[in-house]
């Protein structure tokens, strides 16, 4: 193969996995997320993998505490991880699903856990 063949194959290469890179970037769960029915923030942090209480009006001891963690991208608008289950003391797995203005994550079970909106 002649070194321009090779140059286009490669700069495609990088244009293909640029637009593949730009598509999960353009959907994120990133920043400060308001918990639909409580006086709560929660912020995503995904260079942590970590979504933590940021403020809660009724309680604020809980201020900081880690809800999710070793939250991945498994697709555009899918992310996994553990979120705490303070009945069971223990992490379990999570399925977080962003949707056009709202994120919902679901249990094992597929059961809605925890609804946020867009702060």
């Amino acid at each position: 193969m002649n070194k321009t063949k090779t140059s286009l194959l490669f700069f495609a290469f990088i244009g293909t996995c640029l637009v593949t890179m730009s598509a999960f970037a353009s959907s994120t769960i990133e920043g400060v997320w308001k918990h639909a029915t409580k006086p709560a923030l929660i912020e995503f942090n995904l260079t942590t993998g970590v979504a933590s209480v940021k403020e809660h009006q009724t309680h604020k001891q809980n201020y900081g505490l880690t809800i999710i963690k070793n939250i991945v991208q498994s697709t555009e608008t899918e992310w996994v991880g553990e979120m705490y289950n303070g009945y069971e003391d223990k992490y379990v797995f999570v399925t977080i699903k962003l949707n056009s203005t709202s994120l919902s994550v679901f249990d094992s079970e597929n059961s809605e856990v925890l609804k946020l909106v867009k702060e």
